[in-house]
């Protein structure tokens, strides 16, 4: 477990050396899924499940919603660095999903850990900080992907759009399905 924060402390505060130790990293989607996306995922689950009971929502609502959440985010991970993997050969680049799924599950850390705040429905607007997530990823994405030099800009912009549709898909689908979500409240 120390390797863990260890990880996400290192990934936050110091992301370009944490990218290139990253990269030589040999590690598989389920390594990956077992001992890092399925741990950091628990955070906005948890505080999204407890922001939404002190919200006055029905617990079996905030239950579905957190159970929800947690599929999503991993779901929304791998689907993630497959759109990237196929996408890949439209810019000459590898099609290599390993090296997309950590691109994806390591640019999701600021996005899941600002998540502090759906504890507290008012204060749900300060999880803006996890847009830092879209600057990970842009430096992941320049450190650990193989790409030709005159595709850079073309593949990092649908990078990124793909990155965002995954984001907008981890939080929006839950909502919809279970009629709540703790930015409910705050609107």
């Amino acid at each position: 477990m120390n390797e863990f924060f260890q990880r996400v402390k290192d990934i936050l505060l110091n992301p370009n050396q944490t990218w290139e130790n990253i990269s030589a990293e040999p590690a598989t989607e389920t390594q990956l899924t077992r001992d890092y996306l399925s741990v950091i995922a628990i955070a906005p689950t948890l505080f999204g499940f407890l922001g939404l009971l002190f919200s006055r929502v029905n617990f079996f609502s905030a239950l579905l919603w957190a159970v929800l959440f947690y599929l999503c985010a991993i779901g929304g991970a791998y689907l993630f660095s497959r759109a990237l993997s196929f996408l890949a050969a439209g810019f000459n680049g590898t099609r290599d999903s390993a090296t997309f799924f950590k691109l994806g599950v390591y640019s999701l850390t600021p996005i899941f850990m600002s998540n502090i705040f759906f504890i507290i429905p008012p204060i749900y607007g300060l999880s803006i900080v996890g847009l830092y997530g879209f600057y990970l990823f842009g430096i992941g994405f320049t450190k650990i992907i193989d790409y030709p030099p005159e595709e850079k800009l073309n593949f990092l912009i649908v990078g990124v759009i793909c990155f965002l549709l995954s984001v907008i898909l981890i939080y929006l689908l839950p909502a919809l399905i279970s009629r709540t979500a703790v930015y409910y409240s705050v609107v």
